[in-house]
């Protein structure tokens, strides 16, 4: 059985050295069945060129104009979607995953016997990798809200 195929998406703007840490991040996982999309949110320096630049194997789109967090990332999951992966995946720029991350994810959310909507890793502090940012919460459906724990 082959992998599910995942699309993970990166929002940059203006930030060229933290979206480059992420991008290396991903491309060194160990998950086979990945496809890195770059999202250019209206960069007004030269990041997306060097970006591309850099990275030829990915995919890159960009916006335009500046769409803000969620038309940033709107725009990149129309673009995702229309691959069809059977799972898409958030990241922010100053995400830094380690090899194994996307494969326990997708691990998680096929060997469950209760259906989940979303799985989230541990999260680290980027600039204190010692210290948990998040580690487990719930969803909120009534309020919409994630709640950490």
């Amino acid at each position: 059985m082959s992998p599910s195929a995942v699309t993970a998406i990166v929002l940059n703007w203006c930030a060229e050295a933290v979206t480059a840490d992420c991008i290396r991040s991903l491309l060194a996982s160990n998950y086979r069945a990945l496809e890195v999309l770059l999202v250019d949110n209206g960069s007004t320096d030269d990041s997306f060129e060097r970006l591309k630049e850099s990275f030829p194997d990915i995919e890159f789109l960009q916006t335009g104009e500046n769409l803000g967090y969620a038309g940033g990332n709107n725009r990149g999951i129309e673009w995702a979607l229309a691959g069809r992966p059977k799972y898409v995946l958030i990241l922010n720029n100053d995400t830094v995953l380690d090899p194994d991350t996307v494969s326990k994810l997708v691990y998680a959310a096929e060997n469950r016997e209760v259906r989940v909507g979303g799985v989230v890793p541990k999260i680290l502090y980027y600039d204190d990798p010692t210290r948990i940012w998040y580690a487990g919460g719930e969803f909120s459906s009534i309020k919409g809200l994630g709640i950490h724990w």
